[in-house]
Order: C-alpha cells, then sequence, then structure tokens
C-alpha cells in the first residue's frame, strides 16, 4: 500500500492529520473507516494502524490490523488517508 501510495506521489499521512482530517470532515468516517498507515507496526502479514471509524452514531479512534493482502480484513474500509508530497 504505501509503495502504491509513493508511485502516485502520495505519502502516509500521519497521526496528527488523520485527527485534523477527521475533526475537519466528522461525515467521511461514518462513511467508512480511514486509516492511517503512519505507524505501520508490522506483525505477521498484518499492519498495525490507526483508523477512525464510527459505531452507531460516535465517531473512534482505534488501533485495528489490517492484511498486506487485502480480503475480508479491508471490508468497511473506505481508504488510506494521503497527503500530497511535493516531488
Amino acid at each position: 500500500i504505501k509503495e502504491t501510495m509513493s508511485r502516485y506521489g502520495f505519502r502516509v499521512a500521519t497521526s496528527h492529520e488523520l485527527l485534523a482530517f477527521g475533526a475537519k470532515y466528522p461525515e467521511r468516517q461514518r462513511q467508512g473507516a480511514i486509516i492511517s498507515l503512519e505507524l505501520g507496526w508490522e506483525y505477521c502479514d498484518c499492519y498495525r494502524c490507526l483508523i477512525l471509524t464510527s459505531h452507531r452514531l460516535d465517531r473512534v479512534l482505534a488501533v485495528t490490523s489490517v492484511s498486506k493482502k487485502g480480503g475480508s480484513s479491508w471490508d468497511g474500509i473506505n481508504g488510506f488517508l494521503g497527503i500530497k508530497t511535493g516531488d
């Protein structure tokens, strides 16, 4: 994911950028989960990362696992937050 983002001229959003995005666009996380791979702890075949999501009417910030290979662990993910680089 990180490599693909880089190929298209984006970098992974920081945790601060993820929180700022959630504050500015709160409805986006109600439409589906948004992930920052900044921390990107790698564990087996997964990334452990920050996620903005919702549960009922509440907005939630959590740490989650996402498979590097995709599949069902990506269900409900709206996107990975990236920032356009100046390259």
